[in-house]
């Protein structure tokens, strides 16, 4: 069976601040599954924007994949619900390891 490689999750203690606000909401909605057509529809702009708006998006967070920005954004928005909850500290401690390779 082949091994996929292994590719890091961004480090969030090196972006938080470093994204603009449309940013910021492009990849909430990344994290919620929409797609570059949904999310110029809901913003208000083409899909072009968006496109570009991704790729710039991704080099900030020294990804290459949507994937792994989604995963991103769902970590990042987990950990906060957490500690606003007083369940966890903003650094994602109480969240399962990531998981590596197949079990």
């Amino acid at each position: 069976m082949t091994t996929l490689p292994r590719v890091p999750y961004p480090d969030p203690s090196t972006i938080v601040g470093n994204l603009t606000p449309r940013q910021e909401q492009i990849l909430a909605l990344i994290g919620e599954g929409m797609t570059n057509r949904e999310i110029g529809e809901r913003l208000g702009v083409t899909e072009k924007t968006i496109k570009n708006s991704v790729t710039g998006l991704l080099a900030c967070l020294n990804v290459q994949r949507r994937a792994q920005a989604a995963v991103y954004a769902t970590v990042r928005r987990v950990t906060a619900d957490l500690a606003a909850a007083g369940r966890g500290e903003p650094g994602g401690s109480d969240l399962p390891a990531r998981p590596r390779g197949r079990p």
